[in-house]
């Protein structure tokens, strides 16, 4: 199998902090895979709406339905503890090299918009 390598722009957006990452990933079947600055790993499945974000405290997985409801999970490691969340998924946007989503979670409102081009 041949893996490309895809330089990567994440836009995370809070209710009150907006957080940049430029770095390099890779992009195979369907799925994009970086590592954050704080190496966190990010596993965005484009093809089933999947965000997957695990560092050494958490493990989260989040399934976006646009405009609907849908449940996410949240493993706190040091405690062993799971946590299921109420997601609220308002848009998404997947098009050619980029992904967006807008989501709620209690009352937290985020958008994650990410860009990726081959190398």
């Amino acid at each position: 199998m041949v893996m490309f390598m895809y330089k990567i722009k994440a836009i995370i957006t809070t209710n009150n902090e907006t957080i940049q990452e430029n770095t390099i990933g890779s992009f195979i079947n369907g799925i994009i895979s970086y590592k954050e600055s704080d190496d966190t790993c990010v596993y965005l499945d484009i093809t089933k709406n999947e965000l997957i974000r695990e560092n050494d405290n958490l493990f989260m997985k989040y399934g976006f339905i646009e405009n609907r409801r849908s449940k996410g999970n949240l493993h706190i490691k040091d405690l062993n503890k799971e946590v299921e969340l109420e997601i609220e998924t308002k848009k998404i946007i997947n098009q050619e090299n980029t992904y967006y989503v807008e989501y709620k979670i209690d009352e937290n409102e985020f958008i994650y918009k990410l860009t990726y081009e081959e190398e």
